[in-house]
């Protein structure tokens, strides 16, 4: 190649590369084996032509190419030709995904998308692709029928599988898995489930958990939330795996740390999915291990509960999993669910409970966890008996205290992707394969729709009187759970487990912060991830109410 042609064909080659990559979705694992294996080919070429110094000039070459087709991509998306080129929004997001992955590592990204929002308007354009919507109107087109999930919910090394969660194959297919884990948690749910006595066991299991690391604290106070993620994970590793799920967290304090290596693989995944082929490099490299790991240990574990069918007595989630008349999962696909199944179904429980706490003791001066107290004495005569879940469910102050929690504990960002034809949203017009993502948090503290003291923990706003004259609210404004085809199936199970922990909680123990702890600090300290992350630990007391007595968990 001589000096004459080299650069005009190499812009002709980010040319064209540009143009493929932008027609032709490809992994990134794989275009970046091609590249380098075109670079070795290239050196040998240049060894066989004598080339002068051909490390050198492959090496120049190379970084050359990559760099016209980074030119190309660039220009077109910061170009009046883009389809998204009317929306506005700032330049460093539009030229590239990677901003919003470093966006997404600070644990803000609700705030820097509200920040922008306030700047730009209710529809801002947060990547090349990509748009943010502040519409409550939003909710049902977004959430609706006509969209589904991205390629950034694609699942992690492509493995030969499906799952609820990760983007599935197509609507039909991710239907009928929702109609198998539907019942387990449709039954879950119920007053009379046969998961109540394993909760039970498990929240006296936990009060016991509590007492014994404060005995082993030289001050008497615990990080409560990381006792929380242990309690989590015992009990949804049991409700899914039935005996063969004995994790033992609360009583071994998880010394390989399984809880925060699963929390560390749903961040990373979280973080990397803006850039999916980050994903896919990231599967391959020591930085994703957490997420590798998180997957072979539910493997294991689903592999042993089906080496055990016979032996099982209780029913738990892979029951129906292994019962399924039609549409059966593959052992592969029960592998990845059970990953879906075991950390999203203790990280969230455990997050929102140690926020529902800390705001109860620091808001107002404890009034309010005396609220709730006196409303849960009044409802249960006996503080260790049987708490009813159709009782508990009626509790109007306990229903709202979840639901504040909820509403400032999820700023969750939950992208779709528009379908065949583009949709109307208002008077804006969306394009087809744009990624769609409903400002969650912008909504959930707005004061439209909840005033006054938006950003504030104020439970008594979802009481029917509000928080007096002039106070807003508005219900529907809630994506916790998202919405539509892809809510969360074990929605209710959830609230239903929320009560049953917070009430028993409460009616057990008296909360004391520690001296010095800062309420401000803490929650600043908040970094949303898909996970949650407290930069600052939850340093609380718990002392027994006077004539507790807590059954020994059996």
């Amino acid at each position: 190649m001589t000096s004459q042609w080299a650069l005009p064909l190499l812009l002709a080659a980010g040319l064209a590369s540009w143009g493929f990559f932008h027609v032709v979705p490809t992994r990134g694992d794989r275009a970046f084996l091609a590249y380098v294996l075109i670079a070795v080919a290239f050196y040998i070429q240049s060894l066989r032509n004598g080339t002068e110094r051909p490390a050198t000039f492959t090496a120049l070459v190379a970084a050359e190419y990559a760099v016209s087709t980074l030119l190309f991509t660039i220009l077109y998306r910061l170009s009046p030709w883009h389809r998204l080129a009317g929306f506005p929004g700032p330049l460093w997001l539009r030229f590239s995904a990677l901003p919003r992955v470093i966006l997404t590592f600070t644990g803000k990204r609700h705030i820097i998308l509200d920040n922008l929002h306030e700047k730009y308007g209710d529809f801002v354009r947060i990547g090349p692709d990509v748009l943010s919507i502040r519409r409550r109107a939003a909710n049902s087109v977004v959430y609706g029928s006509s969209m589904d999930k991205p390629e950034s919910y694609a699942t992690p090394g492509h493995l030969p599988s499906n799952s609820l969660f990760f983007k599935p194959p197509s609507r039909e297919w991710h239907a009928n898995r929702k109609k198998i884990w539907a019942p387990a948690f449709a039954a879950a749910a119920s007053s009379s489930s046969w998961y109540i006595p394993v909760l039970e066991r498990r929240a006296w299991d936990f009060l016991h958990c509590v007492e014994m690391r404060q005995s082993r604290s030289p001050d008497g106070f615990i990080d409560l939330s990381r006792a929380l993620g242990h309690w989590a994970y015992d009990f949804m590793s049991e409700m899914l795996f039935g005996g063969c799920g004995n994790l033992g967290l609360m009583h071994s304090d998880d010394p390989e740390d399984i809880v925060e290596g699963g929390k560390l693989a749903m961040a990373l995944w979280d973080c990397l999915s803006p850039s999916p082929w980050l994903v896919d490099l990231a599967w391959h490299i020591p930085p994703g291990k957490n997420m590798v790991r998180l997957r072979e240990d539910c493997a294991k574990k689903m592999v042993h509960r089906v080496e055990s069918s016979d032996k099982v007595l209780v029913p738990d989630l892979a029951s129906y999993w292994l019962n399924a008349e039609e549409h059966r999962p593959t052992l592969e696909d029960m592998k990845v669910d059970a990953v879906i199944a075991q950390q999203g179904g203790s990280d969230n429980t455990a997050i929102t409970l140690s926020l529902a706490i800390f705001f109860l003791v620091t808001s107002e001066h404890g009034a309010s966890i005396a609220k709730l107290r006196a409303e849960l004495d009044e409802a249960f005569a006996d503080p260790t008996g049987t708490l009813n879940l159709d009782v508990l469910g009626q509790l109007p102050f306990l229903n709202a205290v979840i639901q504040e929690t909820l509403r400032l504990g999820t700023p969750f960002y939950l992208p779709r992707q528009v379908g065949p034809g583009g949709v109307m949203l208002d008077e804006k017009y969306i394009p087809e394969d744009v990624t769609v993502v409903q400002a969650a948090w912008s909504l959930q503290t707005s004061p439209e729709y909840f005033f006054p003291d938006p950003q504030l923990f104020r439970a008594e706003r979802w009481l029917p009187e509000g928080l007096g004259p002039g106070s807003q609210i508005d219900k529907s404004v809630a994506y916790s759970f998202s919405n539509g085809a892809y809510m969360c199936v074990a929605k209710s199970f959830a609230y239903q487990e929320l009560r049953f922990m917070l009430a028993r909680l409460v009616l057990a123990f008296e909360f004391e912060m520690a001296p010095g702890f800062d309420a401000v600090r803490f929650r600043d300290g908040i970094l949303n991830m898909r996970t949650t992350f407290l930069k600052h630990p939850l340093m609380v007391r718990a002392r027994r109410r006077p004539g507790i007595v807590i059954p020994d968990a059996v």
